[in-house]
């Protein structure tokens, strides 16, 4: 833990620091001179360095900062660093935009192109901080876990059915919002951007989970890794058999769906077989053990 705070790894924050600095400043000034009237006191100058400023943020600033998250200081010379900074900038500023301009039809100008630059910068800038300093915490708390062998609960693999349970009601509001909101209604826009979101929920988590939840009760551990990897595995397994079901039906009944139709209907019915299983965990794990508890207390 010294370590996170001592002098070398300030050092190391140092000039990275500085560079996305820079990044920031030399974009102002850029941006600024584009709206800033022509009488501006150093307006002249803004403009004399403009192309100076350009030529750093496009040559420099994202390669270097890319490199500082994947190369420690010690790994790379400093001429090496220089370097490669320069020819990573070229490459990835040029793809980006480009990437921007078919993808999202975003102009290919000078005030975009510096938006690009600054988003894309912004995220190895984070990036590299989070490595730096954030990281270490997380690796030292992973040790202590393996070191710990932490296993979950009886208790906890309830709590999860439940989390499962609700996880899939939240699915089934967004779906259902979807499908009777029309465009421009209240809530349309955001459960369009939320469905597929969604989707991906359906296809790794709360089926896995109550299916383990109801097979795992009665035991009082069990091991996370093991069970993160169970309840994707049957997740995705019970969201793909539904999946060539649904597709199934709809070639025998001649249904013609569209995708986002095909995907409604398997979480429908990924749906349907989540209360059931749910229905079942909650008789098992819960209605028995109490109805035992009553009947041997007063009978």
């Amino acid at each position: 833990m010294e370590a996170l705070t001592s002098t070398k790894s300030l050092v190391n924050v140092a000039f990275p620091t500085i560079v996305f600095s820079s990044l920031l400043l030399f974009g102002f000034v850029l941006s600024f001179n584009e709206v800033a009237p022509a009488n501006f006191p150093f307006s002249g100058i803004a403009s004399a360095i403009r192309p100076f400023l350009a030529i750093y943020l496009l040559l420099f600033p994202t390669g270097y900062l890319l490199l500082s998250f994947l190369f420690p200081k010690e790994k790379l010379s400093l001429l090496e660093r220089f370097g490669l900074s320069i020819a990573l900038s070229i490459s990835l500023n040029v793809i980006a935009i480009l990437f921007a301009n078919m993808l999202f039809a975003f102009p290919i100008n000078f005030r975009n192109s510096l938006i690009i630059l600054v988003v894309m910068n912004m995220v190895f800038y984070a990036l590299f901080i989070g490595k730096e300093f954030f990281w270490p915490y997380l690796e030292l708390a992973a040790v202590r876990y393996i070191q710990a062998k932490r296993a979950l609960s009886g208790k906890t693999i309830h709590g999860l059915a439940d989390i499962a349970f609700f996880s899939t009601l939240a699915g089934l509001s967004v779906i259902l919002t979807d499908l009777v909101t029309v465009s421009g209604q209240a809530f349309n826009e955001l459960s369009a951007q939320l469905f597929y979101p969604t989707a991906a929920l359906f296809a790794f988590f709360p089926s896995g989970q109550l299916v383990l939840s109801t097979l795992m009760h009665g035991k009082e551990k069990a091991d996370i890794g093991k069970l993160s990897g169970y309840v994707a595995l049957i997740s995705v397994s019970l969201f793909t058999t539904a999946f060539v079901a649904v597709g199934i039906a709809g070639s025998a009944f001649e249904w013609h769906l569209a995708f986002k139709t095909h995907l409604f209907l398997v979480m429908l019915l990924l749906t349907a077989l989540n209360l059931t299983i749910y229905a079942l965990f909650t008789i098992i794990a819960r209605a028995v053990p109490l109805a035992s508890h009553l009947v041997k207390k007063f009978v």
